[in-house]
């Protein structure tokens, strides 16, 4: 069982993707921001991160920004609205392991967080 941190501002999404995640039979942990993300990322060493870009006190680049870097940094998949090329260009520039753009169906979730436990 893996642990995987969730990191949204909209509490319906957090909902979707820890019961996803649950259902896969993954250990989930949530943050409504950046700030929180990072805390949560201390104190509890996610085994990896889905992070959203856009949210309040700090957003998703600042996150990727703040781990860049880290040897202890756990993987990230970026998952967002915002997927212009050079969104994703900027995510994978800042860290992140792999992206996947919303709307989404819950199963390419699941596929790419195992990916992601499998490296």
């Amino acid at each position: 069982m893996a642990t995987v941190l969730v990191v949204d501002d909209e509490p319906d999404i957090l909902l979707l993707h820890r019961l996803n995640l649950e259902a896969a039979g993954h250990r989930v942990v949530l943050a409504a921001d950046g700030v929180t993300a990072l805390e949560r990322i201390d104190e509890e060493h996610p085994d990896c991160v889905v992070l959203d870009v856009m949210m309040p006190v700090l957003d998703g680049w600042g996150v990727l920004e703040l781990l860049q870097g880290t040897a202890s940094s756990p993987p990230v998949l970026v998952v967002s609205a915002k997927s212009a090329p050079a969104d994703v260009a900027r995510a994978r520039d800042l860290g992140a392991a792999d992206f996947l753009a919303k709307p989404f169906d819950g199963d390419d979730l699941l596929a790419k967080v195992a990916a992601l436990l499998a490296t």
